[in-house]
Formats: C-alpha cells, structure tokens, sequence
C-alpha cells in the first residue's frame, strides 16, 4: 500500500505548503489546488454508472492511486447557507429522477424493514421509559434533565405515531407489485455539496448505493433539521420529485423516531437534550404540515 508522500512523489504535487479540511489534505500545486483524499472504497462503477444516466454533478478523480484518490480542488461561490441548501435538494432531485428504475417488491426486504423499525420503536419507547424513571426517583433534577422530563412525552407520541405509521406503510406496500428504487448518495449534508462558480456537485459517495428513494432526503434531515425550514425544502424536492403516499409514510415514520440520548449533567449535555427536542418538534411540524397538504389535496380531487 502507498503512503501519501509516495503520491506527492508520483505525480509531482509538491508544494509549499497544505491545509487540512473535512479529514482531508489540499496541497497548493503549481498546477493548482488539489485536494488527497484517502480511498475507502472503489467508487468507479458509480461514477460509470452517474455518466451513463447523464448526471455529471460529482468530481471525477485526476488519480486514482492506490489507496488514494486526487481531485481538483472546488473554489465554492460565496452564498447564503440557505440557497446552498435549497440548491442541495434541487441537484438530488435530478440525480433521483436520473436513476429511478421500477422492480417487483422484494416482500423479505419489505419485511425487513417493518421488523427493524418495530424493533427500534420498542426498544426506544423501553429506554426513554427507564430514563425517565430513573430521573425521576431524584429529588432535584438538573437542567438536561428537567429539560427531558419536560419533554419525553413528545417523544412518546413520536413512537406510537411511528408505530401505527409503519403498519399502515407494511399492509400498502405488500400489494404493490413493483417498488421505485433510485441510486442513493446516503451521506447527505451541506458539507458534501459543493457551489462552484460553473458547476454544483456532491462529494463523499462512499456510502452510496441503490435503495428506497426516502433514505437520501432522510440523511439530509437528520444532519441538517436544526438550520433549515425543512418543509420549505421538502416542498422544493417535492415539485421536482414527488414520492408516491406509500413512499412518504415510510419516510414519515421513520422521521418520527428519535435518536437515542443520554443525559450528561454539563452544558454540552443541556445543548444535547435542546436538540434533541428540537428534533421532536421540528419532526411534529413537518409530518403535520404534510399530512395537511396531502388531506386537502386527496378531497380536491
């Protein structure tokens, strides 16, 4: 295996001085920036696969070398984070409308996933139960734990949602001879989309891989709900790319689900429980302002 000064050795990337950014290195070249990026995985069939369906918003290596990879390095345009965002949405509904092929329903990955995810709602609503409990044989409580306290029954209400939500997804799914699929990215956040001046393109696609299109607008709002007006956004998607009722319940219920969380009795452990609850309701506003939308729309018709 090669190390990195072998690379800079090979291809004559010397430079006076680099910069590290996001876990990887930009050297300044004569030839311009470069950015060396430690290969986790062969990711040509991919890329093969994007140019074939005519998506070209991704970086093609300079080099693939071994256990590493060379791009060149994107100078991003100076934009708010919210047009980046929306931006965002805008260049994955294109790579899902690029990709999207229909197969017959695999009724074992169907089951798969209905087990899984009744499998997490119950050992979730048991943990919080317990947590709870725990909190509240004390005589004073901290702020973290006042504040989950205060809070715990929202996430209650989001797991018996997810539960009933997940049955009705299970029972409409089983009669559905064929299901969308579309080659998902799976590592969505605004730090691996980049604003060029000529061109916007995701980076990181280590984790990508074909799959229910739900799971990519998911990534995103599980990395990104406290910094945006995800409805807003989810409207965007939406109008480019508009996922069917039996799509949307399983990516509502498994919006609903909260992380796992552990009280720490500090300030970054109160800033923990802050999110944390701010996921719960950010979560509540969505699924309710979209079950609205979908409500008024099924009588207009």
């Amino acid at each position: 295996m090669s190390n990195i000064k072998e690379v800079i050795e090979k291809y004559n990337l010397y430079s006076k001085n680099y910069t590290y950014k996001n876990n990887v290195r930009i050297l300044n070249t004569r030839q311009g920036k470069v950015v060396i990026k430690e290969k986790k995985k062969d990711k040509n069939k991919i890329y093969n696969y994007l140019l074939s369906r005519n998506f070209n918003h991704f970086l093609l290596s300079n080099v693939d070398y071994d256990n590493y990879e060379i791009y060149p390095f994107i100078e991003e345009v100076n934009i708010t984070s919210e047009q980046k965002a929306l931006d965002l949405v805008i260049v994955l509904s294109i790579l899902h409308n690029k990709t999207t092929f229909y197969k017959e329903t695999d009724l074992d990955d169907i089951k798969r996933v209905y087990e899984d995810t009744n499998e997490r709602i119950a050992y979730l609503f048991n943990y919080f139960n317990e947590l709870q409990d725990m909190i509240e044989e004390k005589e004073f409580f901290s702020p973290s734990e006042y504040l989950f306290i205060r809070n715990v029954s929202k996430a209650y209400e989001a797991l018996d949602y997810a539960g009933k939500t997940i049955k009705v997804w299970f029972e409409e799914v089983q009669n559905k001879k064929s299901s969308r699929y579309v080659l998902l990215h799976k590592n969505l956040k605004l730090d691996h989309f980049l604003v060029g001046k000529q061109n916007q393109n995701f980076i990181s696609w280590d984790n990508a891989e074909v799959g229910f299109v739900i799971y990519d607008f998911l990534c995103f709002y599980k990395n990104e709900y406290l910094k945006f007006d995800m409805n807003k956004l989810y409207d965007v998607y939406q109008s480019k790319y508009r996922f069917t009722r039996c799509e949307e319940l399983l990516l509502f219920t498994l919006i609903s689900i909260p992380e796992k969380i552990s009280i720490e009795n500090d300030f970054n452990g109160c800033s923990k429980v802050y999110e944390w609850v701010e996921y719960l309701d950010k979560s509540h506003d969505l699924i309710l302002k979209q079950n609205m939308k979908y409500e008024k729309e099924r009588e207009q018709k």
